[in-house]
């Protein structure tokens, strides 16, 4: 990982700090996307844009999103405001999340996955499924894997890396880097 990479991590968690309900999610997927995109040329693949639209793309419902943004965004944003912790929390989080999924595309593309032009499109379905699949079954908040007091394995930190670099990747550790990977690439082989 370079520090542009780690720049675009922290800036998916900055997204957070946006106030308004969907302009926040708007600008976390396109840096996502440029995150997702970035990575794949660090391993010499050129994503298109319709793959980088579906690893990135919200899946909830039109429904849902209005029903959250009228009743229960205020709210949230509300407490959040007045409890800044539930902010740097939320923030911790969309990075962690925004890290986790660049170290899934990235062994997705150590596999071979997404790097013919022509299999892209039915590729990037399937990873994406195996992302949603992975981050719904284990839990990437980094605060709360530590209150749950669950394992966070060794993951090895880059000691020659610049100091952001570092961070990110403790970061990433702290939030289950071991068991996300682990169950990624169980998903992505059927297991």
């Amino acid at each position: 990982m370079n520090s542009r990479l780690a720049s675009l991590m922290v800036l998916c968690g900055l997204c957070t700090l946006i106030p308004l309900p969907f302009l926040d999610g708007w600008c976390e997927r396109r840096v996502t996307r440029k995150l997702l995109d970035a990575t794949a040329k660090a391993r010499g693949v050129e994503l298109d844009a319709a793959v980088l639209y579906t690893l990135t793309h919200d899946r909830s419902s039109m429904l849902l999103g209005c029903l959250y943004a009228v009743f229960i965004w205020p709210f949230k944003k509300l407490f959040s405001t007045l409890f800044v912790i539930l902010v740097i929390k939320q923030a911790f989080d969309a990075a962690a999340l925004a890290a986790h999924r660049a170290a899934m595309l990235r062994l997705a593309l150590d596999r071979g996955l997404l790097a013919s032009p022509a299999l892209q499109a039915i590729e990037g379905e399937r990873v994406r499924d195996a992302m949603d699949a992975t981050l719904s079954d284990v839990r990437t908040s980094p605060l709360g894997r530590a209150l749950r007091r669950l394992r966070n394995p060794a993951v090895p930190v880059p000691e020659d890396a610049d100091p952001l670099v570092r961070v990110v990747e403790s970061m990433r550790r702290y939030a289950g880097a071991g068991p996300v990977l682990d169950k990624f690439a169980a998903v992505l082989d059927g297991r």
